[in-house]
């Protein structure tokens, strides 16, 4: 049971990022707009913005993620132990028949 959860957690841990990286991959308009100032007018100012945009945007990536994560073990582990649980009560009622 144990091994099961952990391989669905690792899965569930690349999909997380994977998910939020591409369905979620549209830019947020700051950074949409502190690009469009960079690219017209391209200052050592305008570069600052646009990075600091891109870490804003970085960090929210990163914190739906984690809320993404949560959410989805939250729900697999529960799932897993129940399913695990119920064959493993399926299995000792098999043996017991079978004595």
């Amino acid at each position: 049971m144990n091994t099961r959860i952990i391989i669905l957690l690792l899965i569930e841990l690349l999909l997380a990022p994977a998910l939020v990286w591409t369905l979620g991959g549209a830019q947020r308009r700051p950074e949409t707009r502190a690009y469009v100032a960079w690219r017209s007018n391209p200052t050592t100012e305008a570069r600052t913005a646009l990075d600091s945009e891109r870490a804003e945007t970085f960090r929210r990536r990163v914190i739906f993620s984690v809320i993404l994560f949560a959410g989805m073990a939250i729900i697999t582990v529960p799932v897993v132990v129940a399913l695990c649980g119920r064959r493993s009560s399926e299995i000792e009622r098999d043996t017991q028949h079978a004595v």
